[in-house]
């Protein structure tokens, strides 16, 4: 098949191209009808994968092959029941973090705990089940019957193929309605015109919003890509008219400001957001909190014209509120004038509060601040360790102006 599309390529640019060939091993899945069948021994996955990178190597193809420990332990979670904990809780005190990452995933530890623990990992991801047994997961119903997987499973190993369920019902237990057969194919073409023909309109006028709004107490420990994912998910149930950007993969055209590092809480943040008309902004605050959850909270939001610049291109100075024991050592950094140039102020308010200001170096090429490396400077700690909220963000404009000003009171109507 690789070969074949070699030749394809060739046949139309005249030339052999480069082609990727991934590969990765089989790892079985509850609820799909190769659950029954166990993963193959994680020695001779890795002989046949080294066997297939020698021969793509030496036709010119650029092999890469998902991590044969990293599949083992995928099977052995997939299949696995609540017996497999105490494996989890040593492996973790061993230090294993973000293991979905090749670059923090280290399979010495987990052989370490599974030998410590006496757990044989290798038998939940070998093992092959009768299809008469009881597996760990019967006690979740996807509402896919049993015996439907059963069947497939035992279709595929004779290499018997089933048709699209959208055109045949295969009762597979779930109770699919009408709407969802494939429709005819001028009927598919007629809905894609008018979608085609609602974008272009939707396009075609443009409306932007500046967001405020608040990131406190639990929901601190968001990452910034959590927080976008809350963010997009809450107005998404608030029903908000999102525009979208164009393409394979179209996504809500929303960019926010500086981000909030992890534990970090901030008072006035900010996200520009556009949306499709006809659209009230009165509509939005109400509706954006009646979802969201504690902790992240909506401020306020204006119109910006379109030649606004961006949060990222305008917001170049920060101040912060940090909460500790350690005011003491600030004040050292006051008396001793160390000078660290993006501090541009830090003011003690009182034996446990100071108040920081940073902005952006100008001999940095526009790299922003970094609190964590400053605060360690001035406090002697860890940032981790420090009570910091983000009170206000400032762009300038002649003077040190906030991203968000009421100066715009029109509303988007039509």
């Amino acid at each position: 098949m690789i070969m074949k599309a070699l030749r394809i390529a060739k046949s139309h640019t005249g030339k052999y191209v480069k082609i990727n060939v991934g590969v990765s091993p089989f790892v079985p899945k509850p609820h799909t009808p190769f659950q029954w069948h166990g993963q193959e021994n994680i020695g001779s996955i890795k002989k046949k994968m080294q066997f297939l990178k020698e021969i793509f190597r030496k036709k010119r193809f650029e092999f890469k092959g998902h991590r044969e420990d990293m599949s083992f332990l995928e099977a052995v979670f997939a299949r696995g029941d609540e017996r497999l904990a105490p494996l989890i809780e040593k492996a973790w005190s061993l230090g294993c973090r973000l293991d979905a990452w090749g670059e923090t995933f280290d399979f010495q530890k987990w052989t370490q705990a599974m030998e410590e623990t006496g757990i044989n990992a290798a038998a939940y991801a070998e093992k092959t089940y009768g299809t008469d047994e009881r597996l760990p997961w019967d006690i979740i119903d996807t509402g896919v019957n049993k015996d439907f997987l059963c069947k497939e499973y035992q279709k595929a190993t004779t290499g018997e193929k089933t048709s699209d369920c959208r055109k045949v019902c295969h009762e597979c237990g779930l109770k699919c309605s009408s709407e969802f057969r494939v429709q005819s194919s001028e009927f598919r073409i007629s809905k894609l015109e008018s979608f085609n023909s609602k974008l272009k309109t939707q396009n075609s006028k443009l409306i932007r919003i500046r967001v405020q709004f608040s990131k406190t107490g639990r929901l601190r420990y968001l990452s910034h890509l959590e927080l976008v994912t809350a963010i997009f998910r809450t107005m998404r149930r608030a029903e908000i008219p999102l525009r979208y950007s164009q393409g394979f993969h179209p996504s809500p055209k929303v960019s926010f400001g500086p981000a909030l590092g992890v534990g970090i809480a901030g008072i006035r943040e900010y996200f520009d957001v556009e949306i499709t008309p006809p659209f009230d902004i009165d509509y939005f605050i109400p509706s954006m909190n009646s979802v969201l959850p504690e902790g992240l909270k909506i401020n306020d939001a204006v119109l910006i014209a379109d030649k606004e610049p961006s949060l990222s291109s305008f917001i170049s100075r920060y101040e912060y509120e940090i909460i500790c024991d350690y005011s003491a050592a600030a004040k050292r950094y006051l008396e001793q004038k160390l000078g660290i140039a993006e501090v541009e102020d830090i003011s003690i308010m009182d034996n446990k509060t100071v108040r920081l200001t940073l902005v952006d170096s100008k001999d940095k090429k526009g790299k922003r601040v970094k609190l964590s490396e400053i605060l360690p400077e001035i406090f002697g700690v860890s940032y981790k360790e420090l009570d910091i909220t983000r009170v206000a963000m400032y762009g300038w404009k002649g003077e040190w102006s906030l991203p968000l000003e009421r100066n715009i009171t029109w509303l988007a109507k039509s």
